[in-house]
């Protein structure tokens, strides 16, 4: 009996810890501010970069930084990490063979670079060594994805996973390495202990962002409107499930047009927790907002950093707020996007 009352004392103390925006997701373990060791706060030097005009992605891989630049003809521009000095510009703009229209992100694996369009769902395959070298390159493989992705990973059998909104039946969508739609990795949604999403808008109430790391075969959910994070083996087995630090369930409106209903965000009601992380080979990074975003407020200061088991390990605070963000392990280095009130890359060392 003291057992039991003492699992329920703790439960209590991490509901009432969570606030009271009982936003509880089941089966999830709860991490607060206080359980990261302190906070460091990070002073960062904005670099001096040839030709940054409107960058809205950054990436470091191979001495090298990568930015998706909506100002320019191509796409990517890549950078020295060091020097800051242009490399070369890659993936033109259009609708050729070898153009993309809206360049979402990239991934580097297996050697090669996996542009994906999320206009056209689709994704170019460079050879890694000729992307950093060569201006616009060919890609080698272009696959079209059926369906309506908004984010995707390529896995290490050059399969897909990604979350696809014309797929309401799953939280996570598998493409085969053709780019048909298959049924394996069927996921369930999370669940509100307190509260009930209906089951026709779940894909946008759960909106997220899915990466992997093909170093441990880990793919892990950052979730857009509820601060949970889920972490998968590579056949989408739940390992760990954590939530915090303020546990706050997904808000949003529902609007029927012509006896279709749509979810909207709803002004300072609608909350964004993790829009965006970066995998490492041992760690998670975050930022996190907490917030219902107003105008100007785009950019933010936290970032947070777990284990694969999904411990907390360091909370940054960032003198300079960014919208976007990548890490550099080995330089120790986090390289942020900011307005300042120009564009600029602001570099932290950690």
């Amino acid at each position: 009996m003291k057992i039991k009352f003492y699992v329920i004392i703790v439960f209590s103390l991490l509901l009432s810890a969570c606030k009271e925006e009982s936003g509880m997701v089941k089966d999830a373990t709860v991490f607060l501010k206080k359980d990261f060791k302190q906070i460091e706060y990070l002073k960062g030097e904005i670099m001096e970069v040839d030709s940054l005009w409107k960058p809205i992605r950054i990436w470091a891989y191979d001495s090298s930084l990568f930015t998706v630049d909506l100002y320019f003809d191509s796409f990517v521009q890549i950078y020295d990490n060091k020097t800051g000095i242009k490399r070369v510009e890659n993936i033109p703009k259009g609708i050729g063979p070898n153009e993309l229209l809206n360049c979402w992100s990239l991934q580097f694996a297996y050697d090669k670079v996996w542009a994906f369009d999320m206009q056209q769902a689709k994704i170019n395959v460079y050879e890694f060594s000729e992307f950093v070298k060569e201006r616009n390159v060919v890609p080698i493989q272009s696959i079209k994805l059926q369906g309506a992705p908004t984010t995707v990973i390529a896995l290490s059998d050059k399969s897909f996973l990604c979350s696809d909104l014309s797929d309401s039946q799953s939280l996570v969508t598998h493409f085969d390495a053709n780019g048909n739609k298959d049924n394996r990795l069927q996921v369930k949604y999370p669940e509100i202990l307190d509260s009930d999403i209906p089951e026709n808008l779940r894909k946008r109430f759960w909106e997220n962002r899915i990466y992997y790391n093909p170093y441990n075969d880990k793919i892990v959910i950052l979730y857009t409107y509820c601060d949970l994070i889920d972490i998968y083996s590579s056949d989408m087995k739940l390992e760990y499930r954590i939530q915090g630090p303020d546990c706050f369930a997904p808000i949003l409106g529902n609007k029927k047009i012509e006896n279709h209903d749509f979810a909207h965000i709803i002004p300072d009601q609608t909350k964004f927790a993790y829009l965006f992380g970066v995998l490492t080979d041992t760690e998670i990074w975050a930022l996190y907002y907490g917030i219902s975003p107003q105008k100007g407020q785009e950019m933010q200061r936290t970032i947070f950093v777990f284990d694969y088991h999904g411990k907390p390990l360091r909370h940054y605070e960032l003198d300079i707020p960014v919208t976007y963000f990548c890490v550099d392990s080995n330089e120790k280095c986090i390289y942020g996007l900011s307005e300042h009130p120009d564009p600029v890359i602001v570099k932290y060392h950690y």
